[in-house]
């Protein structure tokens, strides 16, 4: 429709001009206007009025009071001269404009903050995501000096100190390592000392099979070769330990540790009668322990008998308590193999009014299957009972233990 009524209007401005208005004429200013129009192709809103342009249809709302479409919302740069409804960008100020959807209102953006953080990323409003920055994703190369104070004093010698500034370290390092020992010829250095790279050693001087002793309050010595098996013996202040030729050390399978090692301890909790002048075996119905099967509590309860693979030093200690007596003496002794009594035979005397106790020792030396006894004696005149039926310190008993 408009391009019917340019046309149209064309047509007479050029009747016109042709017919009645001479060349030399000045043209009015609204047919200055649309010759302007028809030589430029630009169309002024503000004239469409005046010449009485009518537009129905799709071009409702031009015209009708002049100027240009009432029914939008413009962007101008300044006020001057703004179609009705415009937003004038001057009065927004600088910045990024944003858009409201909803209105097509325009704004400035005005920023956003992350506090102790960045933005990661903007939405399309200009809302930030703010992060932490992640040191191992989102830092590379070397901090610049220059950023811890400024770098003063920062240079190939320097550190950073915890008080945030640059320093000096206090010692510029150590340039020699070196040791020592003990005079005496026991020990020695090697390496010593090392100025830049090296190792320190220590080494030792001395037969093999002597021993250090100090030679004075300083200084430390090896002593000569000393003997196998030998006792060694102290050659005192300043002299070195010394093997006496005299003394010797047997050395044996046997350890006084092994599990296997035999013993036995055993006591009777009955009283047993003893006549007088008669050496009597005492006998055991109990034991504490028995390693090797040296006693039985039910045939031979008198014998101790050595193991096989057992023979070696052995010691034995009895003890038992005899009644009271006003007269003759009572007393122990070991026996071996039933016929040889061996060790001392110990006696004391009766006494009439506090019972006797009395005990045994004996270190022998004794060889698989040989088996010891203890004989009790006393020479009262009549019989007397020994041990005590159930206090347990007064029982007769006896102890064995190989040593080695």
């Amino acid at each position: 429709m408009l391009t019917k009524f340019r046309t149209g209007l064309v047509a007479l401005v050029l009747v016109v001009l042709a017919v009645a208005v001479p060349r030399a004429q000045t043209f009015s200013a609204q047919i200055q206007q649309f010759w302007n129009m028809l030589r430029t192709g630009a169309l002024v809103f503000t004239q469409l009025n005046t010449v009485n342009a009518t537009c129905t249809g799709t071009c409702t709302g031009f015209g009708g009071g002049g100027g240009a479409p009432t029914l939008a919302t413009y962007l101008v740069q300044t006020v001057a001269n703004k179609p009705t409804n415009a937003q004038v960008m001057a009065s927004l100020g600088t910045g990024l404009v944003i858009n409201t959807t909803t209105t097509g209102v325009q704004s400035i953006f005005a920023g956003t903050t992350c506090t102790n953080q960045f933005a990661r990323s903007l939405n399309a409003s200009g809302a930030a995501t703010c992060a932490a920055v992640n040191l191992a994703s989102d830092v590379t190369g070397n901090l610049p000096v220059t950023n811890l104070n400024s770098g003063t004093s920062a240079g190939a010698t320097t550190f950073w100190r915890g008080d945030s500034t640059w320093a000096v370290p206090t010692s510029s390092g150590v340039t020699s390592v070196a040791m020592t020992v003990p005079s005496g010829g026991a020990f020695g250095i090697s390496g010593s000392p090392v100025t830049t790279t090296g190792t320190l050693g220590l080494t030792a001087s001395g037969a093999s099979g002597s021993l250090l002793y100090m030679s004075s309050g300083t200084n430390v010595s090896a002593s000569a070769l000393l003997g196998a098996n030998a006792l060694a013996l102290g050659g005192g202040a300043a002299a070195a330990p010394f093997t006496d030729s005299n003394w010797t050390i047997e050395q044996t399978a046997h350890s006084l540790s092994s599990s296997t090692q035999p013993r036995c301890a055993a006591f009777n909790t009955s009283t047993q009668s003893i006549n007088s002048a008669t050496f009597t075996a005492l006998t055991f119905d109990s034991e504490d322990l028995d390693v090797g099967s040296m006693h039985s509590t039910v045939s031979n309860t008198d014998r101790f008998t050595v193991p096989t693979g057992g023979g070696g030093l052995y010691l034995f200690t009895a003890f038992t308590n005899f009644s009271v007596s006003a007269t003759g003496q009572i007393g122990l002794v070991f026996e071996l193999n039933g016929t040889t009594q061996i060790g001392p035979f110990t006696t004391i005397p009766n006494n009439a009014t506090v019972a006797g106790g009395i005990e045994v020792s004996f270190l022998a030396v004794l060889a698989a299957a040989d088996y010891i006894r203890i004989l009790a004696y006393q020479s009262s005149g009549g019989a007397l009972s020994v041990g005590n039926a159930g206090t347990r310190r007064n029982e007769s008993q006896l102890t064995i233990v190989k040593l080695w």
